[in-house]
Formats: structure tokens, C-alpha cells, sequence
């Protein structure tokens, strides 16, 4: 079992517009992917309606993200709207 997760690509989705916010969270990022041995790629957009497309689009390829990060206080698309929208897309 711990071999499969070594082996595993974990796929982290930041939903941000603050690039110092960003920032910090892929520094702790890197730091787990130090302790834990495992590879964590972190994809970043900048606001909800940019996340909807982008998770629409990786819905449709079988490669939804492992998490989310969503800041709920963001341009264009507020937080709220796009959790809304999520679970009323992907139930």
C-alpha cells in the first residue's frame, strides 16, 4: 500500500487570485512532499469561472484534481458560486 502511494501523483487545484497566498500555500506544499515522499503537483487558476472550465475540462479526460483549495473571496466568480455550482455539477 505505501509503495501505490509513493508511486502516486497527487493533483492539488488552487483556486486563487493572491499570488503571495499562492505562494505560501506551494511552499508548504513542498515541504509535505519532502516528509511524505510522494510527488503533489499543484495547478493554479485565479478565479471560479476559470476553475469551472478548467475541472469541466479535466472531468471530460478522467483527471479530476485530488483536492481543491478555494479562496471564497475572489473576482468574476466568488467562492461560494463555484462550490455551488461544483456539487450541482459533480453530485
Amino acid at each position: 500500500m505505501a509503495e501505490e502511494t509513493k508511486d502516486r501523483v497527487f493533483r492539488i487545484l488552487i483556486i486563487e487570485d493572491d499570488p503571495d497566498d499562492v505562494f505560501l500555500f506551494k511552499r508548504a506544499v513542498d515541504r509535505a512532499r519532502l516528509t511524505l515522499s510522494c510527488e503533489i503537483v499543484c495547478e493554479q487558476v485565479s478565479n471560479g469561472l476559470d476553475a469551472i472550465f478548467l475541472v469541466t475540462r479535466e472531468d471530460l479526460m478522467a483527471k479530476l484534481p485530488d483536492a481543491l483549495v478555494l479562496d471564497l473571496n475572489m473576482p468574476r466568480s466568488m467562492g461560494c458560486s463555484f462550490c455551488d455550482l461544483f456539487v450541482f455539477l459533480w453530485p
